[in-house]
């Protein structure tokens, strides 16, 4: 999944919609929790139930060293596509995306200036935390 985190919250939220729709009526609090607690789950690396621009540092260094098998401080290709947040069968695109000197490598500076990214969309005010209301705003509800 490179799902650049955009696209995951999507898929998630596709998901906790359709699940929704299939069960009956769930209301827009269910959605707002459900939604808060995976956006939770993916970012907030201390579990103190806030996300903030510290948890996706955290978040985004985690990542890299996962990725970074033989940890030579650069991703090749082969070590960022089976990656699970690398985009399966659109691995190759996103590489691409990371690699901002087209070197054919990663480095751990490109990887942390791409990644992670949308976190400014959800944290309107640019004040390093993500508050419920902001999620709401980034989930469309009122």
């Amino acid at each position: 999944m490179i799902m650049n985190d955009r696209k995951s919250v999507t898929i998630a939220l596709c998901f906790i919609i359709t699940s929704c729709a299939s069960g009956g009526n769930t209301t827009d609090d269910q959605y707002f929790t459900d939604s808060k607690q995976y956006l939770l789950n993916l970012w907030d690396t201390n579990s103190d139930g806030t996300i903030t621009c510290d948890d996706v540092e955290r978040r985004k260094l985690y990542r890299f060293a996962y990725a970074d098998r033989n940890n030579d401080g650069s991703l090749s290709f082969a070590e960022f596509s089976p990656a699970p947040w690398a985009g399966g069968n659109n691995a190759e695109n996103n590489f691409q995306k990371f690699d901002n000197n087209n070197d054919g490598t990663v480095s751990r500076d490109e990887f942390m200036l791409y990644a992670g990214s949308d976190f400014a969309l959800l944290d309107n005010n640019n004040d390093c935390i993500v508050t419920d209301q902001e999620i709401k705003v980034y989930m469309g509800i009122n």
